[in-house]
């Protein structure tokens, strides 16, 4: 290769490795609006510990988040800015057995669980908990689960 002297000869390399690091700053400035949702669930007016809780853009129109709620019920989520269905789920050991899953063979006992909400707040098409936030402010709705079908 015939190299001038004193002429810088070009590295690929360098100008991928700069654009490389350009990039996560020119995409920071297009990433979709984003909101918080916080509140409270209870199930029979009790506060629902541990519980998750999945939200899903209504019209597609935006990202799924998910919350898992603290001792006293509470969630806090980032979500997209638009209308949100919301699942809730949440189980209770009931008791223990013995493991029988061959993939697990150090683990001697299993937990023996059972689904505390009802069905119809943990299915994506059947859940009547839905949640608006509005853009750039702190949303905050209580979700009041009940375990008889009576509302």
């Amino acid at each position: 290769m015939n190299k001038s002297p004193g002429r810088k000869q070009w590295q690929p390399r360098g100008w991928l490795a700069s654009w490389l690091a350009v990039l996560p700053l020119l995409a920071g400035g297009c990433s979709p609006p984003a909101t918080t949702v916080s509140g409270v669930v209870t199930l029979d007016a009790q506060p629902l510990a541990n519980a998750s809780l999945d939200l899903f853009p209504v019209a597609g129109d935006g990202q799924s988040a998910g919350a898992v709620t603290d001792d006293q019920g509470q969630f806090r989520a980032v979500v997209s800015p638009t209308r949100l269905a919301v699942t809730v789920t949440a189980v209770e050991v009931i008791g223990q057995k013995k493991n029988t899953d061959p993939a697990f063979p150090d683990i001697e006992m299993v937990d023996v669980v059972r689904q505390v909400v009802p069905l119809r707040y943990t299915q994506r098409h059947t859940t009547p908990l839905a949640v608006e936030p509005e853009a750039e402010k702190n949303t905050t709705v209580n979700f009041e689960l009940r375990s008889s079908d009576s509302r």
